[in-house]
């Protein structure tokens, strides 16, 4: 009988029949084979059965069809896990692609430090046609210019407190290899966030290990309109979860009180960002919405929001009669 596999690949997929070719056959192409691939679709529409089905040939391959769509991909992360029998998970996003070294770089690095509970690579971006656009540098440089162009380890906790608690410096979960049996432990309350699901799990491993980055570009994060994270813009949902997050920082990890209102008054411009392009009052039940979950962590959370406001109004008044001069 055939042992464990060392690495689960799960690849949660909705509707993306047109990229699966391309994510299963560079996950078939990788240079390291010791692995398991679990396909899980979620009640699709547009013939991605058809096409899972088609590479049954190999028997390293285990699909799960929903019979109905479950409506937040931490739900699936969350059965994909308990299915796996690897020590280690890559969540292969179905719209993206790898190179063929992915996963004996991540793999090889993990499997000299046990203490390592995340590592992960350089992303390469595309367009919906795979047509390369440029890398992630462009997410994370906008704060920190120089950290991701070498490799580095780091502390769990120094990596959430520095970074992860200023945004999600993780952009995509398919260049991330994870230990399996912390993050096992995880998901049943990372699945309850629709969009920081994975920031969540992160934040939360590195309670228990440390980081390792390589910026090698080993990953290829495709961009499209359909994506979750073509959603994120102006959700209230989104604004919601980034203020959890934040409260579920504070409680696991010794965060500075600057940091801490520094990162609050940052979630505050998003927020009236988000009440301005949809011409919002406050009274408005998606700005009550949010604020409800605001005061969980930021008892000035109102005042806050009305600052940040006067202070965008009266920015706009001086912007406008430069122009006008």
């Amino acid at each position: 009988m055939r042992s464990s596999p060392i690495v689960s690949v799960i690849v949660p997929n909705y509707n993306y029949a047109e990229y699966l070719p391309e994510r299963i056959g560079s996950i078939l192409k990788q240079s390291f084979q010791d692995f398991e691939i679990i396909i899980l679709d979620d009640a699709s529409k547009d013939g991605s059965v058809s096409v899972i089905n088609s590479y049954l040939f190999d028997k390293r391959i285990i699909t799960n069809f929903n019979s109905s769509n479950s409506g937040n991909p931490f739900i699936q992360w969350e059965k994909g896990v308990s299915m796996a029998k690897g020590k280690y998970v890559w969540i292969a996003e179905a719209d993206d692609f790898s190179d063929p070294g992915f996963l004996e770089l991540l793999v090889s690095i993990m499997e000299k430090n046990s203490k390592i509970n995340i590592a992960y690579c350089q992303s390469l971006t595309t367009d919906s046609n795979g047509i390369t656009k440029g890398t992630m540098h462009s997410y994370t440089d906008k704060i920190w210019p120089e950290r991701w162009k070498s490799d580095f380890l780091n502390k769990g906790s120094d990596e959430v407190i520095n970074y992860l608690s200023y945004k999600n410096t993780i952009p995509n979960a398919s260049a991330v290899v994870m230990r399996k049996e912390p993050l096992k432990k995880i998901l049943p309350e990372a699945k309850h966030l629709r969009y920081c699901g994975d920031w969540y799990s992160y934040v939360s491993l590195l309670k228990y290990g440390d980081i390792y980055f390589s910026s090698e570009l080993k990953n290829y994060f495709r961009t499209h309109s359909e994506s979750v994270r073509s959603e994120l813009s102006g959700s209230v949902l989104h604004i919601k979860e980034r203020y959890l997050i934040l409260e579920h920082i504070r409680k696991n990890f010794d965060l500075p009180k600057k940091t801490f209102s520094d990162i609050l008054e940052s979630i505050s411009y998003n927020w009236v960002e988000f009440s301005k392009e949809r011409s919002l009052k406050f009274n408005d039940p998606a700005n009550k919405s949010i604020l409800r979950t605001a005061l969980i962590s930021d008892p000035y959370a109102k005042s806050r929001f009305y600052k940040k406001k006067i202070f965008g109004i009266i920015k706009d008044i001086i912007k406008s009669k430069e122009k006008s001069e």
